[in-house]
């Protein structure tokens, strides 16, 4: 038997296994036991890479920000240099 993430393919698997019978009562509650274990970590994972897509979007919606006050902070540079004033990195 191979480990690593479970397809839905091998969930539908079990599944149909475990609504068959099929395999006598042990592997039936252990196959059953499995989809069941399979089916709440699919469903642990999609809720995580929800969270983590709209994370993400903060992130870009932030990233934008930053970008647009950056771009007015050198247009108000611009402005002080026109009028013969030399802007500092520190005071106000």
């Amino acid at each position: 038997m191979t480990s690593g993430p479970v397809s839905p393919d091998r969930a539908g698997y079990w599944h149909a296994a475990r609504r068959r019978g099929s395999g006598g009562g042990a592997w039936t509650a252990w196959a059953g036991a499995r989809a069941d274990k399979e089916k709440d970590l699919l469903t642990s994972k999609a809720s995580r890479e929800k969270e983590w897509t709209a994370d993400a979007a903060g992130r870009l919606s932030l990233a934008g920000e930053i970008g647009r006050v950056n771009a007015e902070l050198q247009r108000l540079r611009a402005v002080l240099r026109e009028h013969g004033i030399e802007p500092g990195n520190g005071a106000a």
